[in-house]
Parts: structure tokens; sequence; C-alpha cells
């Protein structure tokens, strides 16, 4: 498990419920930027793919990757999205006092023709009977960042052929096993409306790993070229060799960026050493504070973003807690 470190609350950190699934009409270039560091070069944010390990070619079934060998992935959910398709899948689980820290990390890649936005998973982890041995809770992936109107908050979706990563964690009394596990059952949602599209707005990412006392870390700048955004959160999903997620590092800045004023960052550490991740960022449109968030105006996508918001909050409450524990 990465070390935690306390950080300021972002703002702009956002989650949400299970929702309706519908086509949405607009792409982007990518869906997180791709660094295969230590000499990445700057992408937009919306999701430019940097120097690296490039995306399966989204007309070929993608391969999968995960720490549960032999395990046979089936999409159960109700409608069924098979425009969607995981990736990877990392387990891991820690001591936290008397009970344990459980931590998810994956990717998912989107293979239709249209853009999902709001992209969501939740896993079960059976064995041979259909038994649950294991469940890991609705997540959302972070994505390249759109738009939607009246919002001043950036709407995550995975442009066709691109990649959204995900993180999601639980405190349980007991330690979770693997053994056993035949099938990992699948469940996929999204939200997308028409009006969703490319953040013109969206930060220019520049990063790179440097090795320090604390571990790995990805060191870089966050910059605007004609907007003005704030309470900026920055998130690195670094992978292994064989495409394994192996973290879930964080970086926040509460000011405000112009293209004058650029924020310059540090994440937190991975003991692990790694050169290839993908990064995303999350943010207020303008100059405003964590109180002056304006919702889409559609009011699925309204509640989706409130909801999204507020269990992003309780994932980061969850690794704090284990932190303090450890």
């Amino acid at each position: 498990m990465p070390p935690i470190v306390s950080l300021r609350t972002a703002a702009g950190l956002l989650c949400l419920l299970p929702l309706v699934v519908t086509g949405c009409g607009s792409s982007a270039s990518s869906g997180g930027d791709d660094n295969d560091s230590p000499d990445a070069a700057g992408a937009d944010s919306a999701g430019e793919e940097i120097d690296g390990a490039t995306s399966p070619d989204a007309g070929s079934p993608p391969s999968f990757v995960s720490n549960v060998p032999g395990a046979t992935v089936v999409s159960v959910g109700n409608p069924p999205m098979p425009d969607l398709v995981l990736l990877s899948l990392n387990f891991l689980q820690t001591p936290s006092g008397s009970q344990y820290f459980q931590e998810w990390f994956g990717e998912l890649e989107n293979v239709g023709s249209s853009a999902i936005c709001f992209p969501q998973i939740a896993v079960a982890y059976e064995g041979p009977s259909g038994a649950t041995l294991l469940t890991m809770n609705n997540s959302y992936a972070d994505a390249a960042s759109y738009t939607s109107t009246g919002a001043t908050l950036p709407v995550p979706c995975i442009p066709p052929g691109e990649i959204g990563s995900f993180y999601q964690n639980n405190i349980a009394d007991a330690a979770g096993s693997t053994s056993g596990v035949t099938t990992l059952a699948v469940t996929f949602a999204s939200l997308t409306d028409a009006d969703d599209v490319p953040d013109p707005n969206a930060p220019i990412l520049t990063s790179t790993v440097e090795s320090t006392s604390l571990g790995y870390e990805v060191s870089g700048t966050i910059a605007e070229s004609t907007g003005t955004i704030s309470n900026i959160g920055y998130r690195a999903y670094p992978r292994d060799a064989t495409g394994l997620v192996m973290g879930h590092l964080q970086a926040t800045d509460l000011g405000v960026i112009t293209p004058s004023t650029p924020f310059s960052f540090t994440s937190e550490g991975l003991d692990t050493p790694f050169t290839q991740y993908r990064e995303y960022t999350d943010y207020i449109e303008g100059a405003g504070t964590g109180t002056s968030v304006a919702m889409p105006t559609n009011p699925h996508l309204a509640a989706a973003a409130a909801d999204r918001r507020g269990t992003r909050a309780a994932t980061e409450a969850r690794r704090r807690s284990a932190e303090g524990r450890r």
C-alpha cells in the first residue's frame, strides 16, 4: 500500500450513485494523460497521450491483468455496457488497528464509438458456486475532463478508444481473501448528456517521476493556456510492467491557476519504483471557492456530481483514518 500523506481537501474532488446509461455524442482525444517517465512531455489534461505506453487497440479485445490468477471477468450489469471493458484490477490490504484497510486500483477502456461519462464499476469476487467472497463497492473512474451546461465542475468522460483509472477502498473487520475466486462479476454504469463536450479550459500537465526519501513521487506543473481554474486535485495511477495499477497518488492546490500563475506539485510517494502512470485533474472553473460550485443544469447530472463529490470525500476519510492507525 502506498504511504498516505495528509493533504488539504480539494473542493474539486468528486463521486456518484449508479444512474441510467445513455449515449454521448461528443468525444475527445484521450481518457487521461499516459506518461512513460522520466522525461514525459506536457499534455492537455483533456487527455492527449504522452510519450509512452499507448492504449490497447480499441479494435481488438483488450488483455486483462489482475492479482487473482485464473479468474474470469464477467459483465453482469443491467442494462449491459459492452463498450466498457475492465483492463486491470489490483486488490491490496493491510492491518489497520484491529481491522483491515482494503484498496482496489484498476483501469477501464472505452471500446465503443461515443464518449462514456461518469464511468462506474463495482466488482464481486465469486467462488465456483457463485457465492460472493469479496466485494469492491461502486467506484467512479477518473477520466478526461468534459464540461456540461451550467457547471463549474468538470465531468469525467472516457473518449472512444481511451482509458480511465479508478480507486476504491474499504475498512473491514476481517481480512478479505481472493483464495478460491474463479469469477470477477463486474457491474458497469454511466451517465452521459449530449451537451457534454471536452473542456477547453482543461489544464496542461507536465510531470516526471522522482526518487526521494519518501519513495517514488510524481512532480510537475499544472498550467492554463487561456482560462482560469481553482481548487485543483491531481491524481496519478502508477503501473508496473504488466499494466497492473500499483497505487493512487495525490496532490492538492486550493489556489487559482491562470496562464501567468501555474501550480508546481509533488504527489504522495510509492515505495515501489515505476515509470508508467496515468494522471488526471479535478478543479473548479473560474477563481471561485469550494462553496461557489455550480452544478450542471441537467438535474440528473447535478445529482450525480454532488453524490460523486461526497463519495470521494468518504473515500479520502477512510484513507486518512487508516493512516492514523498504522
